[in-house]
């Protein structure tokens, strides 16, 4: 293994390329800290830091005396942890509101285009989010007419 960059990250990146081609698949056993050691040639320290960065970015848990499991094979796994936009803003000094404004089953016309997404009918869903008490964003949705069971209220 060539030496040009941070050792522990060039052994997480060769286990994470393992686990997304399914050489360690999820809910499998990582090899354990010693083999790893002599799989590539480096130290224990090595090995484990490279195996706390695959933690900390979700894709295995070590559990000692048990080993480390590989929790997911998904290349972007920390992005399914993003907040959303609205949630940053609740988390800051903004106060963040949402209004309902509609909701009601459309029609659509076969030369619109969301008549190949949808067919004749959709659910328009519109909302507003206020930020402070001032309106800031104005969304209409379009969803299949299936979601229509539901309420004003779950929406």
């Amino acid at each position: 293994m060539k030496r040009t960059r941070v050792l522990y990250l060039e052994v997480a990146d060769k286990i994470k390329e393992d686990i997304f081609s399914g050489k360690y698949p999820v809910g499998s056993m990582l090899p354990t800290e010693s083999e790893l050691e002599e799989l590539f040639q480096v130290s224990k320290i090595t090995v484990r830091k490279a195996i706390e960065l695959l933690a900390s970015d979700e894709y295995v848990e070590k559990k000692s005396g048990r080993g480390t499991t590989v929790l997911s094979n998904r290349p972007y796994n920390r992005l399914s942890k993003a907040a959303s936009f609205t949630q940053i803003l609740e988390n800051s000094r903004y106060e963040v509101q949402k209004e309902t404004l509609d909701l009601q089953l459309v029609h659509i016309k076969k030369e619109e285009p969301l008549f190949s997404f949808f067919g004749e009918q959709a659910v328009c869903f519109k909302r507003l989010y206020y930020l402070n008490n001032q309106p800031y964003i104005y969304f209409v949705h379009y969803l299949p007419q299936e979601m229509m069971q539901f309420s004003r209220e779950e929406f």
